[in-house]
């Protein structure tokens, strides 16, 4: 009864956010943080990488790569469909940001003396993982200048192709002709709370940010190498990767039933030396889609009214007025 209590109260304070709100300018708004993610679709994975060349890449001697039990350091890929994302501008009004995919690839580290390894990273691991952001894709340039200019973290603009099964997820990260990966995940396991915060760093202006995000979801998670699996392509996020010596086959899956989120504004914890991450190029959009089984991937910036495209047989099935 008291754990049940001591979780109910913890669910209850998630939106009461008492930390120093300061201003933020992002494209000609006033903002002032935090940002709410209010519903995620999300899953992740966790693959082994080698420790030099981690350790190499990390752009402060106070970040420690994670390590796994064969001190290996370990990279976490973190897939995210955002529907509803509110923030509160300068003079109280509520602005919604349009829905966007995001990934994550994150270098799992903590800071200052303290060196996880072993059990301990295999609980932050399984938990809501935080470390070094390397690269971070998103589908809208709003998201993207947000997160840069805003926080300094490495994102660009790219095509995100989901395919959604019962027991299976999968995503087709891309930057228009050029595939960076595919990841896909088995979706099954015993259902756990998921209630950690995240700490996740990059650097802006010299300076290493640390921004804690608040996470709240239920995950079902998979252990071992059949759990999932990592296809890289030919791109400059997929080159680091292999440069990391990141292993294909994941030691860790989550799949999130349901899963939202709180970022605040980050603050400076030292000094850092540069780092920029993948650039991309000029867009303002890139592709969002989704299959289910039986549908063709349907078009989240463009959803059709009507009778899906895949399940049109002639003229006459066609609500008049829809877009096939």
């Amino acid at each position: 009864m008291t754990v049940h209590l001591r979780r109910r109260r913890r669910d209850d304070d998630f939106y009461r956010f008492t930390a120093d709100r300061p201003v933020m300018e992002l494209d000609g708004f006033r903002l002032r943080p935090p940002f709410y993610y209010h519903r995620a679709d999300a899953f992740k994975s966790l693959h082994l990488a080698s420790y030099d060349a981690v350790r190499a890449i990390l752009p402060s001697d106070d970040l420690n790569p994670m390590r796994w039990f064969d001190g290996r350091a370990m990279i976490g890929l973190g897939v995210f469909r955002y529907e509803h994302v509110s923030v509160e501008d300068a003079d109280g009004t509520i602005r919604l940001l349009a829905p966007y995919g995001e990934i994550a690839v994150v270098a799992l580290a903590s800071r200052g003396r303290s060196r996880v390894r072993g059990f301990g990273a295999l609980q932050v691991a399984m938990g809501s993982s935080g470390g070094f952001i390397l690269d971070l894709p998103v589908t809208t340039r709003e998201a993207c200048d947000g997160g840069r200019n805003g926080y300094g973290m490495a994102k660009f603009v790219a095509d995100m192709d989901f395919t959604e099964e019962p027991g299976h997820r999968k995503v087709v990260l891309s930057e228009e002709d050029a595939h960076i990966f595919t990841l896909s995940v088995r979706a099954s396991g015993p259902v756990l709370a998921d209630r950690e915060p995240a700490p996740m760093y990059s650097v802006q202006h010299g300076q290493l940010i640390e921004t804690v995000i608040r996470f709240q979801g239920h995950r079902q998670s998979g252990l071992g190498a059949g759990a999932g699996r990592l296809v890289l392509g030919e791109h400059p996020v997929a080159d680091r990767l292999r440069a990391l010596g990141v292993a294909t086959e994941p030691v860790m899956v989550g799949s999130y039933l349901d899963a939202r989120l709180i970022l605040p504004t980050g603050t400076s914890v030292g000094a850092a030396r540069d780092y920029v991450g993948h650039l991309g190029r000029d867009r303002d959009r890139g592709r969002l889609t989704v299959a289910y089984p039986g549908t063709d991937p349907i078009d989240l910036y463009a959803v059709p009214a009507g009778i899906l495209p895949s399940r049109v047989s002639s003229t006459a099935d066609v609500v008049p007025g829809a877009r096939v």
